[in-house]
């Protein structure tokens, strides 16, 4: 657990967010955001985590907002089991064109 709060580059703040995630083998996967900073997030899928999506995959991440639907974009940093959240997920880096969305979409 310490090691992996030493690499984040932003501190996380707990939440649950329900969103649809799209990566290079599943499209609208029903999935849950368990932290997010203002960097990144860690994202649960809630079916099958696909084997073959890893590190250095492009993802996207549908947040239904009370505005309509808005899209993060990024890239896979990590993934694997976290003690925290009790769960097999992947740590994702925000795109540099998605921050100050994600930093509305999250202040909320």
């Amino acid at each position: 657990m310490a090691v992996s709060a030493q690499r984040r580059r932003d501190p996380r703040s707990s939440r649950l967010v329900h969103v649809c995630w799209v990566n290079r083998e599943s499209e609208g996967q029903p999935a849950e955001l368990c932290d997010v900073s203002v960097s990144g997030f860690f994202v649960v899928p809630t079916g099958a985590f696909p084997e073959s999506v890893g590190v250095g995959d492009p993802v996207w991440v549908v947040v239904k907002d009370r505005d309509g639907d808005k899209t993060l974009t990024g890239t896979i940093r990590w993934r694997g089991y976290s003690q925290i959240h009790d769960a097999i997920g992947c740590g994702v880096l925000l795109d540099p064109g998605c921050l100050a969305l994600a930093a509305t979409i999250f202040a909320r």
